[in-house]
């Protein structure tokens, strides 16, 4: 039974991860041109990896 629910947590925190990704992604394809410029993916990335490490001190 412990392996079916360490199973589930990693599928779950790949699934949070996979849609923290996508929803970043779907607010820059929504930014107008200008607004596009004043993004950096290299921001996106810092915070979905700070996401991730503040998720992954949980367990």
């Amino acid at each position: 039974m412990d392996r079916a629910t360490g199973w589930k947590e990693k599928l779950q925190k790949r699934w949070d991860i996979f849609y923290l990704k996508w929803q970043i992604y779907s607010m820059t394809y929504f930014l107008e041109p200008w607004e596009k410029c004043l993004y950096n993916p290299t921001e996106s990335l810092i915070v979905v990896i700070l996401f991730h490490s503040q998720y992954a001190q949980g367990d």
